[in-house]
């Protein structure tokens, strides 16, 4: 897995620490981080930093947040959680399975036989390593074009872009709507011929969430009709040692996933940009929380997440982003209860303002952004209508 090492900030390290050497909740918290491999994939993580040539400023940022590591002990553990079949597989079969065991097992909902069935049609060797890339924050993406430090597999392309058509040289409509509809049926709406990305109200712990279970909210609309989990389950098991995450201040992203009609046909390609709010109600995530009366602490590492959000959009435009539609939507309002006004600002303040080095808003950056959700989005409306 690329990590772009001169990114890094103190917060990133903490989050890693955070999940590899729980602080609170006991044996209770590492039986719900081991459950989808979360704890390894950090450990083995903190373990490639530190081998890592040139790690003098990671080291002094390790040993900043969490100064008492044992790595021998690190190793062990290692050692120990890859000789353990994944907790979750057990909830489907007794016996070890190995790779891609979501896609084998046998399912009982026809949903996601098909759903499968697709995946195994239309995408069966799985996504390239160019379409998937892993964004830990907004800092890395920006310095796309100005760092010769990147991901030359996954970003090549996009920092051509960025050089060729420069984001302060964008002048496009930006115009923003409002589509109470499902995001697989808006996308139906998108013109010929244009670019469409996609934002997945995703789950931070496990590719998909509840995918499995039937569960059927905004991201399962997008995994049910496109090749979307094949590229999730790609980020881990090719990139991800068999573990998952999405960076806490970042966002997964996936070029050109196929998306179907109910009848299983081909509607279009779209990008996705895989992003997860926190989870205020405490039941589900990966990281620490913000305090639930805290609204400044909420507002602002969330705000983090946005601006990664929308950069990760801009730098995967094609061309000048004059033929890309942005599909964004009430992210985290639901199940996480997350304030909808509270998202709704911040959109409009990361779109209303300059990012990416823009000559003015940065909403100008594309075609046309739609706020989609089968939910009402007045609040959305009032919001950009009063910034």
């Amino acid at each position: 897995m690329y990590v772009p090492i001169h990114s890094l900030t103190k917060s990133d390290i903490c989050s890693v620490l955070s999940i590899a050497f729980p602080q609170d909740g006991g044996e209770k918290r590492k039986t719900y981080l081991d459950r989808h491999n979360n704890r390894r994939l950090m450990l083995l993580l903190l373990n490639q930093l530190i081998q890592t040539p040139r790690n003098e400023r990671l080291i002094k940022l390790i040993n900043d947040c969490h100064p008492t590591i044992q790595w021998p002990n690190v190793r062990k553990t290692i050692i120990y959680l890859r000789n353990q079949t994944e907790p979750y597989q057990r909830q489907y079969s007794p016996g070890h399975i190995g790779a891609y065991w979501e896609l084998r097992v046998p399912m009982k909902l026809t949903v996601l036989n098909r759903s499968r069935s697709l995946i195994n049609k239309y995408c069966p060797k799985g996504f390239l390593p160019s379409q998937l890339k892993i964004y830990w924050n907004y800092h890395q993406i920006e310095s796309l074009t100005t760092c010769n430090f990147y991901n030359t597999v996954a970003d090549t392309r996009a920092r051509h872009t960025l050089l060729t058509w420069p984001v302060n040289k964008r002048k496009n409509q930006g115009t923003i709507d409002y589509l109470t509809m499902a995001i697989d049926s808006a996308l139906l709406n998108v013109p010929k011929g244009k670019q469409a990305i996609v934002l997945d109200f995703a789950d931070e712990r496990i590719p998909g969430g509840n995918f499995l279970e039937g569960v059927y909210m905004q991201e399962q609309a997008i995994l049910h009709h496109s090749t979307g989990y094949r590229a999730l389950l790609d980020f881990k098991y090719k990139m991800m040692g068999s573990g998952y995450f999405i960076p806490e201040f970042g966002v997964l992203y996936v070029k050109n996933v196929q998306f179907f009609r109910p009848t299983g046909l081909l509607t279009r390609f779209a990008d996705l940009i895989v992003a997860a709010c926190y989870d205020l109600t405490g039941a589900r995530g990966l990281y620490r929380l913000p305090s639930p009366h805290d609204e400044a602490d909420i507002r602002s590492r969330t705000f983090r997440k946005f601006r990664a959000i929308i950069a990760s959009a801009v730098t995967n435009s094609e061309k000048d982003g004059s033929d890309t539609y942005l599909l964004l939507g009430p992210i985290g309002t639901g199940a996480f209860n997350n304030s909808m006004e509270m998202i709704a600002s911040l959109f409009a303040e990361v779109l209303n303002n300059s990012l990416m080095n823009s000559d003015g808003p940065i909403r100008y950056a594309f075609d046309k952004i739609w706020f989609v959700s089968p939910a009402n989005l007045d609040v959305f409306k009032k919001t950009f209508e009063a910034y």
